[in-house]
């Protein structure tokens, strides 16, 4: 004797689901080939100061940012920098998959943006990364580059 149970979740549910995430996936790729102008346009922003700093991996674990004439700005350890580790960290990712050498340090360009965006740039590698997307404690931190008037 065979014991027939009743099916928790009928099959036309389950055929209804699967046909609803299709047609989703075809609509997210057939619009991001289509030749539709864009809803949003990225505004272009210019230039307004821009630092070229020391970025380094020091003996006692923490990572400075230090300008030019190796005088240190800031220090993950001095409780307010805790970001420039994650950036270290970021930076040596992306050199490390493009096959460039890693070392204790890196030279870097910090841009300030009219849009209000803080830039960090890594031109051996490449790689740049928008640091005010990471929160405003960490966006006033390379500001307050800029504040400071050095060059």
């Amino acid at each position: 004797m065979q014991d027939k149970k009743k099916e928790i979740v009928p099959k036309g549910f389950l055929y209804g689901v699967v046909g609803m995430a299709l047609l989703s996936l075809l609509f997210v790729f057939s619009t991001s080939y289509s030749t539709r102008a864009k809803l949003v346009e990225p505004v272009s922003s210019e230039v307004l100061g821009s630092r070229v700093m020391h970025l380094t991996k020091l003996d006692d674990g923490s990572v400075a940012l230090s300008n030019l004439e190796n005088e240190e700005i800031f220090n993950s350890r001095d409780g307010k920098s805790g970001f420039l580790s994650v950036i270290m960290t970021g930076l040596e990712y992306n050199r490390k998959k493009s096959g460039m050498e890693l070392s204790d340090s890196y030279t870097i360009k910090i841009s300030r943006l009219s849009t209000g965006r803080i830039s960090l740039e890594d031109s051996q590698a490449e790689w740049s990364l928008n640091v005010t997307s990471f929160g405003s404690k960490n966006s006033e931190l390379f500001l307050s580059i800029f504040k400071r008037g050095e060059k």
